[in-house]
């Protein structure tokens, strides 16, 4: 369907498929396969990056060119979020991983260590 539907077609059937058969919870594993396989179809690239702080259009246009590289995608739509939990840092989440550099991470991955 992906390769002959525009993803708005796509996404408002499965919502309307998913309310009907109240699946509600089960939206963010949907979607996650929606991704891989948009990328995988049309190497259209979902990110979802997460900050601390607002990230400045500037940093979010290199942020952008840089996954486009990175992944050799066509296109790269880019949803941003700010955490304050983060204290610092991004997390950049999409299909085909996950790279977390916030400070709350690596807070984390010391704790272990430590423990």
């Amino acid at each position: 369907m992906l390769e002959t539907q525009p993803v708005s077609v796509v996404v408002n059937a499965l919502a309307h498929y998913m309310y009907q058969h109240r699946m509600g919870r089960d939206v963010e594993t949907i979607v996650y396969q929606i991704a891989s396989e948009l990328y995988a179809a049309k190497k259209h690239l979902l990110v979802h990056i997460t900050s601390a702080h607002e990230i400045r259009p500037a940093m979010r246009k290199r942020l952008e060119i840089f996954l486009k590289k990175k992944f050799d995608a066509k296109k790269v739509s880019v949803s941003y979020q700010i955490d304050p939990l983060l204290v610092g840092g991004i997390k950049i989440v999409t299909p085909i991983g996950v790279l977390n550099l916030s400070v709350a991470y690596q807070f984390d991955q010391l704790k272990q260590y430590v423990s």
